[in-house]
């Protein structure tokens, strides 16, 4: 292989690794928006109503950060709903939703 038919299939791996991580932040971008608009259907108010409800922790003030997706399992699980087909994705608006009309 000559250094010019080097260079370009170098410079062809840079730009390919270039526009993968272009498409690695859209994806990173996409899922900052899902959370803004999980917040806006979903918000504190509605997972502070939640835990007031439904106890995440152990009992000796332990327990998952209310609102996190560890949290949201432990919800689902102690409501008896983990992995039912029918309960919405824990970043999908209407996850509090499902929830409050279960509680």
């Amino acid at each position: 292989m000559s250094f010019p038919d080097l260079r370009l299939l170098i410079g062809t791996f840079l730009v390919s690794g270039f526009l993968i991580g272009c498409g690695e932040e859209q994806d990173v971008a996409a899922k900052e928006q899902v959370s803004v608009e999980m917040l806006e259907q979903c918000g504190e108010q509605e997972f502070l109503v939640i835990a007031e409800k439904v106890s995440a922790g152990d009992g000796q003030g332990h327990g998952p950060d209310i609102g996190s997706d560890e949290w949201q399992s432990v919800i689902e699980f102690k409501l008896g709903i983990r992995g039912q087909a029918d309960v919405p994705a824990r970043d999908d608006v209407q996850w509090c939703q499902f929830i409050l009309k279960k509680l």
